[in-house]
């Protein structure tokens, strides 16, 4: 989960839950100062990406499994591990 605080309001707002934290948490986050996405990393390779504009959707607005797709890369491309 990810803890948001609203600063004006002085109170927490309703956590995000993440994919990419159920594996140990999340260790790393990103923003695009272009269109503002946040991005959550973990240690189980998923990242989710999140709209700041429609969180109260509940749900990300992309993942991207990262070991899955390296592990599929390493099969086909006969890369060791």
């Amino acid at each position: 989960e990810v803890y948001r605080l609203n600063l004006e309001e002085g109170r927490f707002q309703a956590p995000l839950v993440t994919k990419s934290g159920s594996f140990g948490g999340n260790n790393c986050v990103a923003i695009n100062p272009v269109n503002h996405l946040v991005a959550f990393g973990g240690e189980g390779g998923l990242i989710d990406v999140w709209d700041p504009r429609r969180v109260e959707d509940a749900r990300p607005a992309g993942e991207l499994d990262v070991a899955g797709a390296l592990a599929h890369f390493a099969a086909v491309e006969g890369v060791p591990e």
